[in-house]
């Protein structure tokens, strides 16, 4: 059975989030880094970015291609985070980037079938679309731990959402003030790291809703999109 257009859709979303952003970004961010950086860790409670990699790996092999493409499951999560060894970046990104690889090619080729059916992923009963959805989220959330881990260490912007930039008119000063015309919320906004065409203007886009109409606590109503 084909996939229907939502399900094709939720397909296509998840392979871009993947491979097309959270992907190439990450990269880069390795790139940047030396392996002894990679491996720094501020506490024994916390993980490296090396341990990451290996745990993002072990997780996409797992929940992606090995349950839909019906291979043993091999995986060792404990020893994800208890590698202590440095690991060369090259290695790693080899390695990831081979896996992801794989799972673009079950994300494009997934039936409704096969999202409907029920799968025993790490001591888990799951749908497909469970395990589709829960491979983007946590891909999402250790990516963002990776590109916080490159800022701490290199205290520099990565440029990743320079090109998506508001224009003047949707900031609102910094510090200020302002209630969603649709409830009786307040926000304070300030972005001391925002810029507008390379220099810091401490200003923030407000988004509250699409298309809603905000007001200052001076009277003064602004829109934003």
């Amino acid at each position: 059975m084909a996939a229907s257009p939502v399900s094709t859709l939720f397909l296509e979303f998840s392979r871009a989030k993947l491979i097309e952003q959270y992907w190439p970004r990450l990269r880069s961010c390795v790139e940047s880094l030396t392996d002894e950086q990679i491996w720094w860790r501020p506490n024994d409670a916390s993980n490296s970015i090396g341990n990451l990699l290996l745990h993002l790996n072990g997780n996409v092999q797992q929940w992606l291609v090995a349950s839909f493409d019906r291979l043993t499951d091999a995986r060792d999560r404990p020893a994800e985070f208890a590698e202590r060894r440095h690991v060369p970046a090259a290695d790693l990104l080899e390695q990831l980037g081979s896996t992801l690889e794989r799972a673009s090619g079950v994300l494009s080729r997934l039936t409704e079938a096969e999202l409907r059916a029920t799968y025993h992923i790490q001591g888990y009963t799951v749908s497909g679309v469970h395990a589709v959805y829960q491979v983007v989220e946590h891909f999402g959330i250790h990516y963002g731990q990776i590109v916080y881990i490159t800022k701490l260490i290199g205290g520099k912007d990565l440029g990743f959402y320079r090109e998506r930039r508001p224009n003047a008119s949707d900031l609102a000063p910094c510090g200020s003030i302002m209630r969603c015309a649709t409830s009786a919320t307040r926000f304070a906004f300030c972005g001391p790291d925002r810029r507008a065409g390379g220099k810091r203007d401490g200003r923030v886009r407000v988004t509250c809703a699409p298309r809603v109409a905000h007001r200052r606590d001076d009277g003064a109503a602004q829109r934003v999109e």
